[in-house]
């Protein structure tokens, strides 16, 4: 056990060094785009954690590609593992920025899982480190998230580009609002895209504030669900999510660590939510968000 212990030690301090090196690397490379002016100032990054299901992200570039606005930002790929589909996919894209970051698993590569039989540890330290370079190696104001097997609709960029705007401007929405969800199980064909419920946190596709990152990144989990850690933290907090009534996401990761749909009938429902794959006029529109506060 003493041996096991120290060898954790020492490949937590190892990787700890190759991280800070790589957040060294990715600022430079986004900050060169800045310079250069191919990146505007104000951009909101996308961050994205990866590890080994070509198959989900295939499809997630795709819909990246045809998305308004992916001129106007970057995505950053925190890919967990060296798997060489994931990686040569990610390299070969040309219609927008890519900034792949490419590390080993924490913890040995999958110590954990020798004590915890269901652990998201992997996945939980891919989107804190993601969140921190965000904010703290890029001095975002905000960033995106998207896991690599949820597909975004057309407009979803620039609709967290406006709804980070408003919160920005709206100290009411500053003062009330945790993330904005991209995701809503129960869109259907004709929802209002500028209507807003406040609701709990949604992990497929979210915005976060800057202002929200420092109670999330204290409140994180190391080995367990991070967004239930998350949730936990937006209950303290008294604040809420923002859940579109159109939903900007669709989840298609049907198996996963979490998730495990096999049958068509149970697909077929997670396929029914509706998302847009036109673009929508955000820009001199206000969010119309129900008063629902309370009940979230």
């Amino acid at each position: 056990a003493v041996a096991v212990v120290a060898m954790v030690a020492a490949q937590s301090t190892l990787r700890a060094a190759v991280l800070a090196s790589e957040a060294r690397a990715g600022a430079a490379a986004v900050q060169a785009m800045v310079d250069d002016g191919s990146l505007p100032a104000g951009y909101i990054p996308i961050l994205m954690p990866a590890y080994d299901r070509p198959e989900y992200l295939a499809q997630v570039l795709k819909a990246l590609e045809r998305a308004d606005g992916m001129q106007s930002t970057v995505l950053i790929v925190s890919q967990d593992g060296d798997n060489a589909r994931v990686a040569a996919m990610l390299d070969a894209v040309t219609a927008f920025r890519v900034v792949r970051l490419s590390h080993w698993r924490p913890y040995l590569g999958g110590l954990p899982r020798l004590f915890l039989s269901h652990s998201d540890f992997a996945t939980a330290d891919n989107v804190r480190w993601l969140l921190r370079f965000a904010f703290e190696s890029l001095r975002a104001r905000n960033a995106i998230v998207l896991e690599s097997d949820i597909r975004p609709s057309t407009d979803f960029y620039r609709f967290f580009q406006w709804m980070a705007a408003e919160i920005e401007g709206n100290a009411t929405l500053r003062e009330r609002v945790w993330t904005v969800n991209g995701y809503n199980m129960r869109s259907r064909r004709g929802a209002d895209p500028y209507t807003l419920s406040p609701f709990g946190f949604t992990v497929w596709g979210w915005l976060c504030p800057g202002s929200t990152w420092p109670d999330i990144r204290d409140g994180w989990t190391w080995f367990h669900n991070w967004d239930i850690q998350v949730e936990a933290a937006r209950r303290a907090s008294g604040r809420a999510s923002l859940t579109p009534a159109l939903s900007r996401m669709r989840n298609i990761g049907m198996q996963g660590i979490n998730f495990d749909v096999r049958s068509a009938a149970d697909a077929a429902k997670w396929e029914a939510v509706w998302t847009s794959e036109v673009g929508v006029p955000y820009w001199g529109k206000a969010p119309v968000v129900t008063e629902q506060w309370a009940r979230a």
